[in-house]
């Protein structure tokens, strides 16, 4: 088969997502308390792919997922195995998602029998390298308008508390400059 990954294209279109899905593989769980166990997982991967490459081949997906699974850290790096994905495919940014079935022993409230409960489960990784240029608007942000994102933090933290939800930075970065927005006086 051509190896068409290394041949120069010359659109300058970049894709957005290519990659894998459905790929079955072995999984290690790591449990508290408990040895590690190796379960069934179903992957799906993906990269971006450069503007300057003109496709690739799916195999080298499974390359590293193989070289991760031999290596008995499948499942327990996620992030270095998208890391590694990223790499092999000089990709700007990877994601990487495993969907298991994980079974728990549960007591039955009345009779208090045991019986394994089934749950749908998933690990999922994503690396995005584009957000240098996020991480440095975000620090002027909070620099610049310090009391909203102050405010913002303690709306964060009602969210936290209240719905037991993280907000991420970006979501951070909105609310202090809507709050800027809603507050700002000008000058007369």
């Amino acid at each position: 088969m051509k190896d068409v990954q290394n041949q120069s294209d010359t659109r300058g279109v970049e894709i957005q997502k290519v990659g894998i899905k459905g790929i079955e593989m072995p999984l290690i769980i790591q449990r508290k308390d408990a040895e590690d166990i190796v379960i069934y997982s179903s992957a799906t991967a993906g990269v971006t792919l450069p503007a300057h490459y003109k496709g690739t081949h799916m195999s080298r997906f499974v390359e590293v997922l193989n070289e991760w699974r031999s290596k008995h850290t499948l499942g327990v790096d996620i992030k270095g195995c998208v890391e590694a994905i990223v790499k092999k495919l000089d990709a700007k940014c990877g994601y990487l998602k495993f969907d298991f079935k994980y079974f728990i022993n549960k007591k039955a409230p009345v009779t208090e029998i045991s019986a394994p409960m089934c749950y749908d489960c998933s690990f999922e990784g994503i690396l995005d390298n584009y957000g240098e240029e996020d991480e440095e608007l975000f620090e002027m942000i909070t620099r610049k308008y310090a009391d909203e994102y102050k405010c913002a933090k303690r709306i964060a933290l009602f969210v936290d508390k209240e719905l037991h939800f993280i907000l991420p930075d970006e979501e951070l970065m909105y609310l202090t400059i809507h709050i800027r927005k809603i507050t700002y006086k000008k000058p007369t």
